[in-house]
This record gives structure tokens, C-alpha cells and sequence, in this order.
């Protein structure tokens, strides 16, 4: 699978580490070219790094702009602060339609008080802001560390993923 990963943090980090690991393509994209780089030569290295035949032998994931990660993806993560995400992705509605929009974000600020106040989701917006994307919340449940975790398992039991959409097909 072809995934676009809109974001050079922690949790954009640590999740297409993942991805790579498990022979998808991935493609960072960010606002800084650098940091872009920067991320995407990590991802590689750590998923080559011990990850056996079929990630190993993948190249390192392509990096570049928010623009063209949007453009690479089947699917594409939003993994931006709340508040970014709906300008970011609404000036990229044309090429994410069609797509599966992973949102981890958390819309909460500090003193863990809700910025969504009494309007709508996080994935709501986001879905309002790319019109004919498939919004799937998901991976916002835990922090970037459980995610970097080889493998996610908790008293012997793998984590399990709630996701949230409308879309019976980009929940599959």
C-alpha cells in the first residue's frame, strides 16, 4: 500500500516506522524539507534495522512536501497538531479525494480541556475541510511511545486499534 504521511512529528515518526517495517511504501511530507528528509532517513533506518527480509531490502521512504505526500498516498495520515489539520488538508481537498484520511490528532489543549468546545469532532472538520476523502479516526489513543513499541503488546496481548469513519470500505 501507498501511504502519504502529512506530518514530521513524533507520532508521523513513529507510526510509518511501522508501515515501512510492514513493506508498505511511504512517503513523509512536511512543511520543512529538511525535517521531512530528516524523518524519512530515520523511518528507513530504524525499519531496516533488524526488520527482516521484506522491509530490509525496501528502499528509505520518499520525503518532500505536504502537497505531494497528499498527491502519494492510497491512504494519507494527518498527523498534525489540532488546528493545523483542517487548513493543511482543505488546501489539498482536490488530491485527497477518494482517499482514506487517517486522523490522530487530539483536539485537546492545555489542563486537558477540549478545543472543539461544543462544535464538531476532529475528524468531522477534517472531513468537512476535504470533501469526498474517507475520514478514519484512529491511532489517537495512545501516546507516540506505545507506538514505537516492537511490537505493541501489553501482558502478552497486542494492542488493538478502535477506529472511527462512516465508510464501511475505509474501515477495512
Amino acid at each position: 500500500m501507498r501511504i502519504g504521511v502529512m506530518g514530521t512529528g513524533g507520532m508521523a515518526g513513529a507510526l510509518a516506522t511501522h508501515w515501512v517495517r510492514a513493506g508498505h511504501d511511504v512517503f513523509v511530507g512536511g512543511r520543512d524539507a529538511r525535517k521531512a528528509e530528516r524523518l524519512a532517513a530515520g523511518i528507513g533506518a530504524g525499519a531496516a534495522a533488524g526488520a527482516g527480509t521484506r522491509a530490509a531490502a525496501r528502499p528509505a521512504p520518499g520525503h518532500g512536501s505536504l502537497d505531494a505526500a497528499a498527491a502519494f498516498g492510497e491512504v494519507v495520515l494527518v498527523a498534525l497538531p489540532f488546528g493545523v489539520g483542517e487548513d493543511v488538508v482543505g488546501a489539498r481537498r482536490a488530491a485527497l479525494r477518494g482517499k482514506v484520511l487517517l486522523d490522530c490528532s487530539n483536539p485537546v489543549g492545555e489542563g486537558f480541556r477540549l478545543l472543539t468546545g461544543t462544535g464538531p469532532s476532529a475528524a468531522l472538520r477534517l472531513a468537512a475541510a476535504a470533501p469526498g476523502a474517507h475520514v478514519v479516526k484512529a491511532f489517537n489513543l495512545c501516546h507516540e511511545d506505545v507506538w514505537r513499541m516492537r511490537p505493541p503488546v501489553f501482558d502478552g496481548r497486542p494492542l488493538a486499534v478502535p477506529v472511527c469513519g462512516d465508510d464501511r470500505a475505509a474501515l477495512a
